[in-house]
């Protein structure tokens, strides 16, 4: 399928007092229309910035694009390019953020924010649109929708405004939605009303989705790909079953072992160590002070190498070549 988003080779980096901080390096993939696609990964490996880039929406500086290019229906997306990733953003390329309640400006009610945003995408006027926003509120299971509407950010729950924003999505209907953990902060019944609004939302439009996530089986669930990033990089891509049921990079074995509660001599599972200080990366592969399979080769950052059908893994375990030396 002819790809609707490309991301190749994009490398951000930021500044700090402790050094230069390398947020992400080298990221490629690609999505197509109506495909959903995951990318998994500890807290600091890369996977908001990567999202908040894909669109230039982090401000430079301190933000520094150090290389890459993002192709969105054919057309290269550059990062001074204001105008033009105005009219993207929101109806090319959506996101659902982290905390939608702190995305809302505080100073504002809440329909007054949303008949802003659907001012700067749709023709109708406000009137016109609001009995629709209303009964797209009471889709995603918000009672009073009126009653939301009159109120300020603070004074909504945490699935209440993240049913807005998904809200916001279906009027707005993007192309491409980026949900980054839209259910981290969530209790587990407003976390499964979310993922099902998302999964309705994608069978009823037919549109792309970026689901970012730590929580495996809510990828599992929904993704139809996945993309597993570590210390700023891709370590391991491929289609979502192919990934969770035969994991090839000692990094995603070891986040699947430690969702499925697996026992080491009694005791639970865990990944040995702490991510790396992306302002201090180690030599060569950035997984190997914790790998419990390190040897001579991982001294060397390793490729994406050939890891099956439409997959690939950045491990030297896969080169036979580095293994016999």
């Amino acid at each position: 399928m002819t790809a609707l988003l490309e991301v190749s080779g994009l490398t951000v980096r930021f500044g700090s007092p402790s050094g230069e901080v390398h947020a992400v390096e080298d990221v490629s993939f690609a999505i197509s229309s109506g495909e959903s696609l995951g990318i998994v990964g500890e807290s600091g490996s890369g996977k908001t910035v990567t999202c908040m880039s894909l669109s230039w929406l982090l401000p430079s500086p301190p933000t520094r694009y150090v290389g890459g290019r993002i192709t969105f229906k054919g057309e290269e997306l550059r990062p001074h390019q204001e105008k033009r990733l105005r009219h993207i953003r929101g109806r090319g390329i959506g996101m659902i953020f982290q905390n939608s309640r702190l995305s809302f400006d505080p100073a504002y009610r809440m329909g007054a924010q949303i008949a802003e945003v659907l001012r700067a995408h749709l023709p109708q006027p406000w009137r016109e649109l609001r009995p629709e926003v209303i009964q797209t509120l009471q889709s995603c299971n918000i009672a009073d929708a009126e009653a939301v509407l009159d109120k300020y950010p603070h004074e909504v729950s945490g699935g209440v405004a993240q049913r807005v924003s998904i809200a916001l999505a279906l009027l707005i209907r993007p192309d491409l939605l980026v949900a980054d953990e839209p259910t981290t902060s969530l209790d587990l019944l407003s976390q499964i009303e979310v993922l099902a609004l998302l999964e309705k939302l994608r069978r009823e439009t037919g549109l792309a989705m970026i689901l970012v996530s730590h929580d495996l089986s809510v990828v599992r669930r929904i993704a139809d790909r996945v993309v597993i990033m570590y210390a700023g990089r891709i370590v391991e891509q491929g289609p979502a079953e192919a990934i969770f049921s035969d994991p090839r990079h000692p990094y995603t074995q070891g986040l699947l072992f430690s969702a499925l509660q697996k026992r080491e001599g009694g005791r639970l599972f865990e990944l040995p160590g702490t991510p790396p200080d992306l302002a201090a990366l180690p030599s060569g592969c950035s997984f190997r002070p914790r790998c419990p399979h390190a040897f001579a080769a991982c001294e060397e950052m390793p490729a994406l190498l050939p890891a099956g059908p439409a997959r690939e893994a950045r491990c030297h375990l896969l080169d036979p070549a580095a293994r016999r030396d």
